[in-house]
């Protein structure tokens, strides 16, 4: 957080300030000295040694850069709504919903062809999209329009979010092991908001930068709303060249291993009811459950067999 924050005052002191090289080198000390602690730790919060699953590794990597181009895109296309084309707060969120109806209709497709084509082409084509999505916002208009300027880089944009979160989030968990099955959702969590906050840190002050440069001289009332576009211009670039990288490293490192029917697995009672109530943290598939394993006390612990 704190080389967020630094991030963010470079917009009002500089990249030069000593105010910002002091927060990048505080925030740089404090992250080396966590990784130095995790290391000697005996029982670490975060075992460095999980990075060592390639599919994990490129997952998280994966995900963070692309939360750092998406999550910078709405607000700048929010801006861009309210500021440009004059729309209220209320018609500028359902101006939205294209997008997240994109990331269902993705996400209800990629679960069909992962088991088909693997983990790592589906994400490939999820972000060949979203990238495309992104460059045709980069040539937003002042005078543009929703329907034929914003709508055509929303809807694939959304529709590539949704094929590349469904894989991604199995390829970073597929590969551990029952005890690392919580740090591994842990870090896909973690990567997705510190990516998005960084993202949004960066983009917006080279979009902030960009719209300062073109207003040092004489300013209009025309020149503004230029100098505004022409910084979210700059932020749709730097965003589609993060999801190129990130395109690059699903190319390069995801695992092409096709997705398997889970297998029946031996468990006790209480994991299965536990996994019923946490779906998301515990990669367990509960599809039916015996009237008898119900029917057991608490504390009996006997493997009931689930599918």
């Amino acid at each position: 957080m704190v080389l967020v924050f630094a991030i963010v005052k470079s917009q009002s002191y500089g990249w030069g300030s000593p105010r910002t090289i002091g927060l990048l080198a505080v925030g740089v000390v404090l992250l080396v000295g966590f990784l130095a602690l995790e290391r000697r730790s005996p029982a670490p919060l975060m075992p460095l040694s999980i990075f060592r699953r390639r599919s994990l590794a490129a997952a998280d990597l994966t995900l963070l850069l692309t939360a750092a181009a998406v999550f910078a895109t709405f607000f700048f296309i929010s801006l861009y709504l309210q500021q440009i084309l004059g729309y209220r707060p209320l018609r500028a969120g359902v101006a939205f919903l294209p997008f997240s109806a994109g990331i269902a209709i993705g996400a209800t497709v990629a679960r069909r062809l992962v088991p088909r084509i693997g983990v790592r082409v589906v994400p490939m084509i999820g972000l060949a999209l979203a990238t495309a999505g992104m460059i045709v916002l980069t040539q937003l208009p002042v005078d543009g329009r929703y329907l034929s300027n914003v709508l055509p880089g929303v809807l694939p944009l959304g529709l590539g979010l949704g094929l590349t979160f469904v894989p991604i989030t199995l390829a970073g968990t597929s590969e551990v092991g029952g005890e690392d099955a919580g740090l591994a959702s842990g870090l896909l969590n973690t990567a997705q908001q510190v990516g998005g906050s960084i993202g949004l840190a960066v983009l917006a002050t080279l979009a902030t930068s960009r719209t300062n440069n073109l207003l040092h001289g004489a300013v209009t009332p025309g020149s503004i709303p230029a100098a505004r576009v022409s910084g979210f211009h700059v932020a749709f670039v730097a965003a589609a060249v993060i999801l190129g990288v990130a395109w690059t490293v699903a190319a390069l490192q995801l695992r092409a291993r096709r997705a398997r029917d889970p297998k029946p697995v031996e468990v006790s009672t209480g994991l299965a009811a536990r996994a019923i109530g946490c779906a998301q943290c515990a990669p367990v598939a509960v599809a039916s459950t015996s009237v008898r394993s119900f029917n057991r006390p608490a504390d009996d612990h006997a493997p009931a067999r689930h599918r």
